[in-house]
């Protein structure tokens, strides 16, 4: 008798996955973008669709983002419970970090009622609000490859504690 077996797909959690988490949304950008749909779709599409916003295409370039170039994933995780406060986005990519810190200044300094900045584990970054909803998000960026973004203070503290060797502990 022999036995047979199928392969599994060995998945890494997250290394910034809050102890919490029970909720996990993966959005794999660079799959999506190298799918049937999208190579018969077209990027070129695509870009044309986020060039149609001037005030899009200004951001992108100050930051030096092309999101279809520099974006590989974006995780969303948070507990079930629904707490406002909790929950966390991860985005993962190629980013040019002081370009991003460049542009929070200058918004903090334009619009200093939307883009605060704020002291999280002894380093500055940034809080944007969006007062129609009554919400912040706090933003930050442990590495060039990395963007933490969350909906309190506490949260991304916890988030930006995270070593490059740690692994992710789930409770």
């Amino acid at each position: 008798d022999v036995l047979h077996t199928s392969p599994t797909l060995a998945v890494e959690i997250d290394r910034y996955l809050p102890p919490d988490t029970e909720v996990y949304n993966v959005v794999n950008i660079r799959q999506i973008l190298n799918s049937a749909l999208v190579k018969k779709v077209g990027v070129d599409n695509i870009r044309a669709l986020l060039n149609q916003n001037e005030q899009v295409t200004g951001i992108l370039k100050d930051l030096g983002l092309d999101p279809l170039k520099d974006v590989d994933r974006i995780i969303s995780t948070g507990p079930s419970t629904g707490e406002q406060d909790k929950g966390l986005v991860i985005v993962h990519g190629r980013f040019d970090v002081d370009r991003f810190r460049a542009r929070a200044k200058k918004e903090a300094k334009d619009n200093q009622g939307v883009v605060k900045p704020v002291k999280i584990a002894g380093e500055e970054w940034y809080e944007g609000v969006i007062s129609d909803a009554n919400v912040s998000l706090f933003v930050g960026f442990p590495s060039d490859k990395t963007i933490l973004a969350a909906a309190s203070k506490d949260y991304l503290g916890d988030a930006l504690k995270v070593k490059p060797t740690d692994k992710a502990i789930l409770k």
